[in-house]
């Protein structure tokens, strides 16, 4: 499961800049480095990405000891300039940004010294968030199934993220495509071949969850994580 520390925002709507514009930069301050962001499939989930816990995008970067301090700015499609949205200090390395769904979010970062003196922006990095899953249930039986309600527009496919919950180990990372019969999904235990263990055992806390993936990169969801053990 993603680590991250929460940070510290402002109202965006303090500062605004043009994209293609950028005031005063000064040579010689490092230009922060986003974190890649993972393939949907991966077990690693890094760089920039959907969060289950609520409507929000996780971003994340890499730390400079020659860096006091971070500003992160923001666009929404359609809109000619970012915002300003948050002062970071030289201790944060992630920020979770809550945002509506469906509609595409720019970023960029800029570095201060010691001096406050701004540095020249960082890359730009895009995501767009989709509505959630919801309503998960684990049904038993062999294999168990897994069922979860979606709105009525489908992702371009689901991942099922299934981990055994006292150690983290992932058991099941499944990809299945939606099935277009109502607004209820649903799978058997490792429909897919690839799930690490044949069957799961009995007694043992288990945690899960639904992510949606949209078409294009960088677009998608995580529903909130489930538990349950099976007897």
């Amino acid at each position: 499961m993603r680590k991250a520390f929460l940070v510290l925002g402002i109202a965006a709507g303090v500062w605004t800049a043009c994209e293609q514009e950028v005031t005063n930069p000064l040579p010689g301050i490092p230009v922060p480095r986003f974190v890649a962001a993972a393939a949907d499939t991966s077990a690693e989930e890094r760089g920039i990405d959907a969060v289950p816990e609520e409507d929000a995008i996780f971003l994340q970067w890499h730390r400079d000891q020659e860096l006091s301090g971070f500003q992160l700015f923001r666009r929404f499609e359609g809109e000619k300039n970012f915002g300003l949205i948050a002062l970071l200090t030289a201790r944060d390395s992630s920020f979770y940004d809550r945002v509506p769904t469906d509609i595409r979010c720019y970023y960029y970062l800029r570095g201060l010294d010691e001096e406050e003196r701004l540095g020249a922006p960082s890359d730009t990095v895009d995501y767009m968030l989709l509505a959630k899953a919801f309503d998960l249930q684990v049904t038993a039986g062999e294999p168990p199934l897994f069922s979860w309600s979606t709105g009525l527009m489908r992702p371009a496919f689901y991942l099922i993220r299934l981990y055994e919950e006292a150690s983290g180990a992932p058991v099941w990372i499944g990809r299945m495509a939606p099935g277009y019969q109502g607004t209820r999904e649903s799978t058997p235990y490792n429909s897919d071949g690839r799930a690490v263990l044949p069957r799961l055992q009995s007694g043992v806390l288990y945690r899960w969850r639904i992510d949606c993936a949209g078409a294009a990169a960088r677009t998608g969801s995580e529903s909130a994580w489930q538990r349950f053990t099976l007897y």
